[in-house]
């Protein structure tokens, strides 16, 4: 983990910035799916964009108190605060689970094992998360959780998915957006899923996901962020610019 984090802090030098310009001609070489600089994308009000760099504590929500899960090492944690305490998700290279904590860590419960990479609040009150991973004879799900008054959180895959999603997600007014395969879909919390774009070429590892309201999803990957619209797509590169071409960040 020592060396990883090195690679990071080497490789992703530029501060946090707003882009400006986009290329209408995607990178001329393929993104890798290793990650030295993976870039997270942060919408900033109507099209304009926050990017910066997405170092390994980032990937780490925050909690008032100190947690370490038994049994594996997480290399990210998703917390989502509610009325009685809080949602966790923590997520291993090969494992995970979601359990909920009281407000001091000092009661949890498991509510399901696997590796869920983001939360969703729906209007209902329903939470959704993304599950990565074998699920119903799929390669990765959907949950909606519930709680009523005095009883333990329940976990119902609404949505299974036949595409493994990449390992974030984005919450689109109480929908998730997500990545697979060079897809990007929504699902509601009635479990429908609505594919919104197919990108051209493939991406590599996508760190990072966002939609504005106008109905723009920025797609942060290693050292850059691809745009998707209706009208196509455009590059931004944190070396090159809106030039088109792609530069590793470790050089």
């Amino acid at each position: 983990m020592r060396h990883a984090v090195k690679g990071h802090v080497r490789g992703c030098t530029f501060v946090s910035r707003e882009v400006t310009a986009f290329g209408g001609i995607i990178p001329r070489e393929p993104t890798p799916d290793t990650a030295v600089c993976p870039i997270r994308v942060v919408p900033a009000g109507g099209d304009r964009l926050i990017v910066e760099p997405l170092i390994f504590g980032q990937a780490f929500d925050s909690l008032p108190f100190l947690r370490c899960p038994d049994g594996f090492w997480p290399v990210a944690r998703h917390v989502l605060k509610t009325d009685e305490g809080y949602l966790v998700s923590e997520v291993g290279i090969e494992q995970g689970q979601l359990v909920w904590t009281d407000p001091r860590g000092d009661n949890e419960r498991r509510i399901a094992r696997g590796r869920f990479v983001g939360f969703a609040r729906a209007q209902s009150g329903a939470i959704l998360t993304l599950g990565v991973g074998r699920a119903h004879l799929g390669r990765g799900a959907v949950l909606r959780l519930d709680r009523s008054a005095g009883e333990d959180w329940r976990a119902e895959v609404i949505a299974v998915l036949p595409v493994t999603p990449t390992t974030t997600a984005y919450d689109d007014h109480g929908a998730l957006i997500g990545y697979a395969e060079r897809f990007v879909f929504r699902v509601d919390e009635t479990g429908r899923v609505e594919n919104l774009f197919y990108v051209s070429r493939d991406l590599g590892h996508v760190a990072s996901i966002a939609r504005t309201n106008e109905g723009t999803v920025y797609l942060g990957v290693e050292c850059g962020v691809l745009k998707v619209t209706a009208h196509g797509e455009e590059w931004w590169s944190a070396h090159d610019g809106a030039s088109g071409q792609w530069t590793s960040c470790e050089e």
